[in-house]
């Protein structure tokens, strides 16, 4: 994770670096960024005179981090804050403002785009009172980062979202503890307004582990024609590009694994036309694609390559030893086997890492596709 934090006052600084303690030990790959204004910076304790009681509590980044024996890990905010400000947003999974919400609110402003893509953004006072997630609460994992933080540092998180104080499903941050693709990020508001009103009904593919929460109601596809209230509104999970409800939220598990083989020097225009078919024409969603997998003589094809890099599919090359491995009744092909020394490279492929075929061995211009499932679960 990377967080960036922001502090302006002493106390704040005092504030942050609680967090950071906690921020480093609890996550061991935690990259953190910190920020403060630049008279902070040069402040030392010899330098400071003060009467008021107040100062006793009052540090410079030179008084913490010597006393720790530790470099300041707080850079200057320079005088452009503006650029700062953008680029943190842009690239930090949270930033944690210790200040009033106010400064939080105005410096995010102009970057703020979609909760589905949006940093985590918290806000603390500078004596660690409060804790408030004011974005991505959910998706973003503002309020578990506040929850924790508020618990680490002796603070109250104040939690705004409606299914949360009311103690209601959330959806979407399910979906992410769950490692689900939303679909259409539009339909968990749709979602999130029924379950405050009433049960949701929901349709999985997946199996999953323990108590349903409060607002949801599993329930078998063919059930939705009995009561129009089913009909309406629901959640579906599963790979399948299917819509059983008017209005439905798709939460779609990664539990496809793609096998593919190719002629030599296929483009990389060609695979892509070729997944593309043999998913839409089975009513797979392309979203639901774990990995990829072919025979390890491919693994120079640039086309094929160039495919899996802009769609983000990671694609792993196994020897016509490691394939025969697999077990199963695959379509044969003498002249394939001849080539690469195995009957079959898409399906045996598309089997290394799943459970059972969905889509046997299809043939689209030079690129042979086939897709297999994973078992996977989920927990509630």
């Amino acid at each position: 994770m990377k967080y960036t934090v922001f502090a302006y006052t002493r106390k704040g600084l005092q504030t942050a670096l609680r967090m950071m303690d906690y921020l480093k030990t609890s996550d061991e790959e935690a990259q953190i960024t910190a920020y403060t204004v630049q008279r902070l910076m040069e402040e030392t304790s010899d330098s400071k005179s003060c009467s008021d009681d107040l100062c006793a509590d009052s540090y410079s980044i030179a008084d913490m981090y010597d006393a720790a024996g530790e470099p300041s890990e707080f850079m200057p905010l320079p005088g452009d804050r503006a650029g700062v400000y953008s680029k943190m947003f842009s690239i930090s999974d949270a930033m944690i403002f210790v200040g009033s919400a106010g400064i939080a609110v105005r410096n995010i402003a102009p970057y703020v785009f979609s909760k589905a893509s949006d940093p985590a953004v918290i806000c603390a006072d500078e004596l660690g009172r409060y804790v408030i997630p004011l974005l991505s609460g959910h998706i973003g994992g503002a309020n578990n980062l506040a929850l924790k933080l508020a618990y680490a540092i002796g603070g109250t998180a104040v939690i705004t979202t409606a299914t949360d104080i009311n103690d209601r499903f959330s959806a979407d941050a399910w979906a992410v503890r769950n490692d689900l693709v939303i679909e259409d990020i539009r339909m968990v508001k749709v979602i999130s307004a029924a379950v405050l009103e009433r049960k949701v009904p929901l349709i999985s593919d997946i199996e999953i582990e323990g108590e349903v929460p409060e607002g949801i109601m599993v329930i078998d596809e063919g059930c939705i024609g009995e009561n129009p209230l089913y009909r309406e509104t629901g959640i579906y999970i599963g790979h399948r590009t299917d819509r059983p409800f008017e209005k439905t939220l798709h939460l779609i598990p990664k539990d496809v694994c793609l096998g593919i083989g190719c002629r030599k020097d296929i483009s990389a225009e060609a695979v892509r036309k070729a997944v593309e078919t043999v998913l839409e024409d089975n009513g797979i969603c392309k979203a639901a694609v774990k990995h990829a997998a072919s025979i390890d003589i491919k693994a120079g094809e640039q086309g094929l390559l160039s495919y899996m890099n802009d769609e983000n599919i990671p694609i792993t090359f196994y020897s016509a030893r490691e394939l025969m491995t697999v077990r199963g009744e695959f379509k044969a092909s003498e002249f394939v086997k001849e080539i690469t020394g195995v009957e079959n490279v898409c399906e045996r492929a598309a089997l290394m890492k799943a459970d059972r075929m969905l889509v046997h061995k299809t043939v689209v211009n030079g690129v042979t596709v086939a897709a297999a499932f994973k078992t996977i679960k989920l927990k509630w």
